[in-house]
């Protein structure tokens, strides 16, 4: 029970970091930062989603989360990144939306490998 109340506790203190961030501060490069981290948490996320519907296909929750998070045309149309009506997972938006931004070389590569990790 105390690892996890200490889990919980670790994953509230994240939560509670991202909410007292002051967002309207951020530079364009820190809010690009911050995009290229949702990308590979949307990786992880839909790389899981994957496997807990194929361990639970019938799992109704989960049947609804998918729909709303790969192969959908939810996030569509979007300039430059997602023609009308086209389906695909939230990683792919966010990979092309990441295409559109100006960061460095340099700050891509220190990105991805911090993502990658």
């Amino acid at each position: 029970m105390l690892m996890q109340t200490s889990a919980h506790l670790a994953y509230q203190r994240e939560i509670d970091d991202i909410c007292r961030l002051n967002w309207t501060r951020l530079s364009q490069a820190d809010l690009a930062k911050v995009a290229w981290a949702y990308y590979y948490f949307s990786v992880q996320f839909r790389e899981n989603l994957e496997v807990a519907r194929s361990l639970f296909p019938d799992d109704e929750r989960l049947l609804q989360l998918d729909h709303g998070e790969r192969d959908t045309d939810n996030l569509s149309p979007w300039p430059g990144v997602a023609l009308p009506g086209e389906k695909m997972n939230h990683d792919e938006f966010m990979r092309r939306t990441l295409a559109l931004a100006t960061v460095t070389k340099e700050t891509q590569r220190y990105l991805e490998t911090l993502g990658q990790a």
